[in-house]
């Protein structure tokens, strides 16, 4: 008789991982390392976003109160005579300046020209607005000379915010005093092109730009409005009239001049 042999084969017990699934290990904690950076950067990026909107937000707030305070004085009763004085200033520099077509410009829209320089002069962006602002910005200690309005390291950048900054916390205007270089945090501030004027700086320490009139914001090439970027700014910006309609577009507005009397003497006379 044969005899039937069962034949059973024996597994050594494992004692390790194989290298697939050490590969798979690996992926698994590469994906995690690079997730979890992700969201740090991410949550790192929102805390410097919240920063910044706060400090434009504090800056926004006492730049209000100095337009407020200046569009007051200017409509004043008792500054009237002294408003009267500048146009009549302006309007003669007008003349000798440009020429005698200017002869015919209306005194409203001199006016309102003249309140335009007012209000560059008290909120200056670059050397030639307000002489007297340089000349101060750079007597303080530690300075160096001529920074004021230089372009600097930085070509510029840092230029409008160093103005901004020294209005704020060093200058009276019309009656609203300076705030004081404690109302603002050592985070929001900051020398980042090294002339010893400080500036307003965002979250990530960059230059906070100030734009007084920032029509090419919403107009780049200086006539086509940009409503994608304008919604941003103004909630409930309704869409552009459609064609055939004598509505005004808001976009088109100007705050100083609401009747349009630049725009209209423009296209009459083109001296504006």
């Amino acid at each position: 008789m044969r005899r039937n042999i069962t034949h059973q084969s024996v597994r050594s017990a494992r004692s390790g991982f194989t290298i697939v699934e050490l590969l798979v290990v690996i992926g698994i904690l590469l994906f995690l390392i690079a997730t979890s950076a992700f969201v740090v950067r991410n949550i790192g990026n929102k805390a410097r976003e919240k920063k910044t909107m706060s400090t434009i937000v504090k800056v926004n707030g006492l730049m209000q109160d100095r337009i407020e305070a200046m569009r007051k004085a200017l409509d004043s009763t008792k500054n009237q005579q002294q408003l009267q004085s500048l146009v009549g200033q302006k309007y003669t520099s007008l003349v000798n300046n440009y020429g005698a077509k200017y002869r015919s410009i209306p005194k409203p829209v001199v006016e309102i020209l003249v309140r335009k320089d007012i209000f560059r002069q008290n909120l200056p962006q670059y050397v030639a607005e307000n002489p007297s602002v340089n000349a101060a910005m750079d007597a303080q200690q530690g300075v160096a000379s001529g920074a004021a309005g230089n372009l600097g390291a930085d070509a510029g950048a840092s230029i409008s915010s160093e103005y901004l900054y020294y209005i704020l916390t060093k200058h009276e205007t019309y009656g609203v005093p300076p705030v004081g270089e404690d109302a603002f945090l050592a985070s929001e501030v900051a020398d980042t092109d090294g002339d010893g004027l400080m500036e307003f700086v965002d979250g990530w320490g960059r230059p906070l730009r100030f734009y007084r009139w920032p029509t090419r914001l919403i107009k780049p090439d200086g006539s086509t409005i940009r409503r994608d970027i304008a919604s941003a700014f103004f909630n409930g910006l309704p869409p552009a009239s459609a064609a055939g309609f004598n509505e005004a577009d808001p976009m088109n507005v100007d705050a100083d001049d609401p009747q349009g009397r630049i725009q209209h003497e423009n296209n009459r006379s083109g001296i504006c």
